[in-house]
């Protein structure tokens, strides 16, 4: 039998790469970094793998392994998961600051249908136009309904929600409890002008986030269009 050549015994050795579907998307984010990240990795024969190059959205290309692929491919693993674990506390920032952000928006939501539900309330109550009457009764069935899932969505990112307005709100509240019918009408008419102009804007920023509380914003939106447009038929 003739001894083996040298070509046969470095003959390449293709395999896949097998990591855990958390440490795959962590390595793709690094990868997809910037070039010196693919640089480095190639260096130490990471990118000579097919499933890596798959992972890295980047052509497939085959290159030859020796036969010490074993004790390569050791480094190679400790190399990817010291990585993958610098690669998730590098974006760990960036997603508490958005759920930050999620959470601040809820919460100030939250403390508006409650104001707003306690407002048409009041509009019931103290005016004497029959379509300011509407648009309060209005504000009361859809608020609290926003409400709902509002809280809703605060619970599924386990937050602390609201139990009522804000100070400001309950302040605002008082100062329109002392208004006599006719001033309170006019004055509730520009209100609603105006704070459902600001939500409708801060709604659409919240909209989109890829979270519960973007979900809830999406679907909020359509009835806060509707109440503008009632409240600026009631300032005409």
């Amino acid at each position: 039998i003739s001894p083996t050549s040298s070509k046969e015994r470095t003959k390449p050795v293709l395999h896949q790469c097998r990591f855990s579907p958390l440490l795959s998307r962590c390595l793709a984010r690094v990868l997809n970094s910037s070039p010196r990240s693919r640089i480095f990795y190639r260096r130490f024969a990471l990118l000579e793998t097919p499933a890596c190059w798959e992972l890295a959205g980047a052509p497939i290309r085959y290159r030859g392994i020796s036969q010490r692929q074993p004790l390569r491919e050791n480094m190679v693993n400790k190399i990817v998961f010291v990585l993958g674990v610098a690669a998730m506390i590098a974006t760990a920032p960036d997603a508490f600051a958005q759920d930050r952000k999620a959470q601040r928006f809820l919460s100030e939501a939250i403390q508006d249908n409650y104001a707003e539900a306690q407002m048409g309330h009041l509009a019931q109550q103290k005016s004497q136009n029959n379509d300011v009457k509407s648009f309060g009764e209005m504000l009361v069935t859809d608020h609290n309904a926003a409400n709902q899932k509002a809280l809703e969505a605060a619970k599924s990112m386990n937050m602390t929600a609201p139990n009522g307005p804000n100070r400001k709100q309950r302040a605002e509240y008082n100062r329109m409890s002392r208004l006599p019918g006719s001033q309170f009408d006019q004055t509730f008419a520009r209100k609603m002008m105006t704070e459902h102009s600001q939500d409708i804007k801060e709604y659409q920023r919240a909209a989109r986030m890829n979270d519960a509380a973007g979900d809830y914003a999406k679907e909020a939106l359509p009835t806060l269009r509707k109440h503008l447009q009632a409240a600026q038929s009631l300032g005409r």
